[in-house]
């Protein structure tokens, strides 16, 4: 009883190894490979969502005070976890001291950070004001500035508009002077209560305390799990709302596809891969694991249970890179002069961050209702990737045209396109809870593309979940069932816009309009 097999080493695979290992449990993690077996103990899989340079860690949740509640806790815990590291890796503390941020938004100087967490501000931008406490005016924005007042959180309100200039969008940001002066985004408010969090360096390192701890990495594609049926089960109790619908079948194990075992570790049989508690943590290939079929084993009994549950996803990021010659002109694009940002995201889906690391590269991405896979292969989304990625490099220029000119008046290039896939909910909420018809599986998914700053609690919850254990969110992430055929899969700020939508911009004005027009892409 205390073995698990964990499908899936992304963030959330890493974080439950992490916290079972310490509870006892011996654990072994499988995950796919990466090409050619390069670097898997090292870095995510290629086609995780973990595999990037960042994510934001904001407390930004409109008025759902479980999230804000849970993302504050977090902010404290990746400061902590900071700590930690730079104790691991250097042998003294980090110099990141965030009860003495002055808040100086001037301060043009790269954040120097002894981990992988970078506080930094946060500038949520739109083009309407941002009217609170008024119900019909209501926006998630306007909800989220309610909850700061309630919760006596600093932020600072800004008009384009505004006689005083402190209240400016340019003047604490003059990378948006362009777009705030011509009536794009003129309004918005900025904070510093979270940040970015380099997602790939933290994997790394989660892997390898893991590693330290005994667990197990195999680097192997799954083929279908193991299922089974139960002897002297009551097969005719179909009612899946009742706590005490017995469970007909059980899950034993997985089996790994021929031509990709890769282990190095000894085991029995490189096949098979047997254990009586798996847990999915799979991400956008959680669904599909499951749901797997083999023509000489038992498949999953209750396939609709999933099908309006769990609703795989890709959205477009660009990485974008100065030319060398013209990187002195471009300083407000760097350090904390140009923030993390959400640019009337619930409207258009963008969002970015400012350029770090040894490539220098401004990530700038897109979240809305997101490309349908219909082939979870390397080449499938290879082929995905290529199919959108011009119509998406166009929808993206224009962003940068109206929003950004600077940049490529700069000549910033696209250095590199990518997919990031998520695995949305109908109701952006996790789900993670044991599985209500099989015995032994357990699923921890549903990330919903906001799951990554949750690192350094995700980890407590899944576990204590795993052991039947309540704890203040087993309510919210408990397994459900979707009743609204027409549901928004996705988080509170997924762009409410249809997939029709086919433009960004109108050409007539500077009204958002964004959507790109994915029909022709997801059945080819």
């Amino acid at each position: 009883e205390k073995e698990c097999l964990i499908i899936g080493a992304g963030v959330l695979g890493v974080m439950t190894a992490f916290e079972l290992l310490q509870r006892g449990y011996q654990v072994t993690i499988l995950e796919r490979p990466n090409k050619n077996g390069v670097n898997n103990n090292e870095e995510p899989n290629m086609y995780s969502s973990s595999k990037d340079i960042n994510r934001i860690v904001r407390p930004d949740y409109g008025k759902d005070t479980l999230y804000t509640d849970l993302s504050l806790k977090c902010i404290e815990k990746w400061y902590y976890l900071n700590e930690l590291y730079s104790q691991e890796i250097n042998g003294h503390s980090s110099d990141n001291d965030h009860k003495n941020d002055n808040n100086d938004h001037e301060n043009n100087k790269p954040y120097e950070s002894g981990g992988f967490f970078h506080p930094h501000p946060l500038l949520v931008v739109k083009k309407d004001p941002i009217i609170k406490n008024v119900e019909n005016k209501s926006t998630v924005e306007s909800d989220t500035l309610e909850i700061f007042d309630k919760y006596k959180l600093q932020y600072i309100p800004l008009d384009e508009n505004s006689y005083v200039s402190h209240n400016k969008v340019s003047y604490y940001f003059p990378a948006f002077k362009y777009s705030a002066e011509n009536g794009i985004f003129q309004y918005g408010y900025t904070h510093q209560l979270g940040g970015w969090v380099e997602c790939g360096k933290f994997v790394k390192w989660m892997k390898s305390k893991i590693i330290k701890l005994g667990g197990q990495f195999i680097y192997s594609e799954v083929d279908f799990l193991l299922y089974n049926k139960k002897d002297n089960t009551n097969h005719n109790n179909n009612n899946l709302d009742d706590d005490d619908y017995e469970k007909s079948y059980f899950v034993y194990g997985v089996q790994l596809k021929p031509s990709s075992s890769s282990s190095s570790i000894d085991i029995s049989c490189p096949q098979k891969l047997y254990s009586s508690n798996v847990i999915i943590t799979a991400g956008a290939y959680s669904k599909k694991i499951i749901l797997s079929e083999s023509s000489n084993s038992f498949s999953y009994p209750h396939k609709e249970l999933y099908l309006n549950l769990l609703k795989p996803s890709a959205q477009p990021v660009f990485y974008y890179k100065f030319l060398k010659k013209y990187e002195q002109n471009l300083s407000y694009f760097k350090g904390k002069s140009f923030p993390v940002f959400l640019a009337d995201i619930v409207n258009t889906g963008f969002y970015g961050f400012p350029s770090h690391d040894e490539n220098d590269l401004i990530k700038i991405g897109n979240h809305f209702s997101g490309y349908e896979i219909d082939d979870f292969s390397e080449q499938g989304i290879e082929r995905l990737t290529q199919r959108v990625k011009p119509q998406e490099e166009q929808r993206f220029t224009l962003f940068l045209q109206k929003v950004f000119p600077d940049l490529l008046y700069s000549k910033v290039y696209a250095h590199k396109f990518r997919l990031c896939l998520y695995n949305d909910t109908f109701d952006g909420d996790f789900l993670i809870d044991h599985d209500p018809v099989v015995d032994g599986l357990f699923i921890a998914t549903g990330g919903s593309g906001h799951a990554f700053k949750f690192a350094g609690v995700i980890g407590d919850i899944i576990a204590d979940s795993f052991e039947r254990k309540d704890n203040i969110y087993s309510n919210r992430f408990k397994w459900r069932t979707n009743s609204n055929k027409n549901a928004k899969f996705g988080d509170k700020l997924r762009s409410s816009k249809t997939v029709n939508d086919e433009t960004i911009f109108s050409n007539t004005n500077n009204d958002i309009i964004l959507k790109p027009d994915i029909t022709s892409s997801t059945n080819n």
